[in-house]
């Protein structure tokens, strides 16, 4: 009977100590697959991969340089996505037309605009030969 200092060993068909020394070696196979210089390697070895191939890559161009035009596009359709999110969303959006006075200066450059825009393409279509070009982008 094994005393508590001793631990028993299996035995296998090549023999006792042969198979208490294979698992010993595989015992000793894991702690090394494990063991911490072998993470520290991996580690310096990939970070030594990545900062060579940074200083071997080509540099990369330089900063594209952005109009004022180009803010001022992107910031409008910022503002449509904006809007189109809300229309989806929200079930009661509405755009309420402004009610303008009559005597008001706003009123007048109002009415004065969309009659000369109307005005303009009536013009254009009763023309010889006609003008398509502003009735086909009105109608796009």
């Amino acid at each position: 009977m094994p005393g508590n200092d001793e631990r028993p060993t299996s035995m296998s068909s090549t023999g006792g100590e042969d198979a208490s020394s294979d698992a010993e070696s595989s015992s000793d196979r894991c702690n090394s697959i494990t063991s911490a210089s072998d993470f520290d390697c991996s580690r310096q070895s990939f970070t030594s991969d990545c900062s060579s191939s940074k200083h071997s890559s080509p540099s990369s161009s330089p900063p594209k340089t952005i109009t004022l035009d180009d803010v001022m596009f992107s910031a409008r359709d910022l503002s449509n996505l904006t809007l189109a999110h809300e229309i989806i969303v929200n079930r009661d959006f509405h755009v309420e037309q402004p009610h303008l006075p009559q005597n008001s200066l706003e009123k007048q450059v109002k009415d004065i605009v969309h009659k000369a825009f109307w005005d303009s393409l009536e013009s254009e279509l009763n023309d010889d030969p006609p003008e398509y070009e502003h009735a086909i982008k009105l109608l796009e």
